[in-house]
């Protein structure tokens, strides 16, 4: 029999549901935060969310793990240069785009959750049983099907 591994990625650090309004501290790993969080005025949305999605696509892709200690916005952008962008090259092609759309500069422009959904529905296609979804599609197989009461699941070391 084949063992599957399946990856489950959670961010338990500090969040704030769907913010309209710009955030200005910063909470989390270095080598996640965006751009953004680098400025000076550090006037930053949920978009950041996208570029850490990105990153952690990348280490998965390239199989590599991201590490900084920036402390400025000079220091992110030579890390950026020599650690980020040569290995969205080293990716399979066939996620140039998913890297390229979630690592993008400028926040306005990066790729929108929706975008992105809509890429991996395009591309990437889990495997498994199907199974019909609340409002009858058969969308979502039974191994990615979402709980309608989701809990926090801890590992103990």
């Amino acid at each position: 029999s084949m063992k599957r591994n399946i990856a489950k990625i959670t961010d338990v650090g500090a969040s704030k549901y769907h913010a309209t309004s710009h955030m200005h501290t910063f909470v989390g790993s270095a080598a996640y935060a965006a751009p953004e969080i680098w400025e000076t005025d550090r006037r930053y949305t949920h978009t950041v969310d996208l570029w850490s999605l990105g990153i952690i696509a990348l280490e998965l892709l390239v199989e590599c793990e991201f590490t900084l200690e920036a402390l400025s916005e000079s220091r992110f952008q030579n890390w950026a240069a020599e650690s980020v962008w040569p290995r969205v090259e080293l990716a399979p092609i066939e996620f140039s785009p998913l890297l390229k759309g979630l690592l993008r500069n400028d926040p306005g422009t990066r790729w929108t959750a929706a975008e992105t959904e809509m890429w991996l529905t395009k591309h990437v296609r889990p495997t498994g049983n199907k199974v019909k979804d609340s409002e009858g599609d058969v969308s979502c197989t039974s191994s990615f099907k979402r709980s309608h009461n989701p809990t926090l699941s801890t590992t103990r070391a």
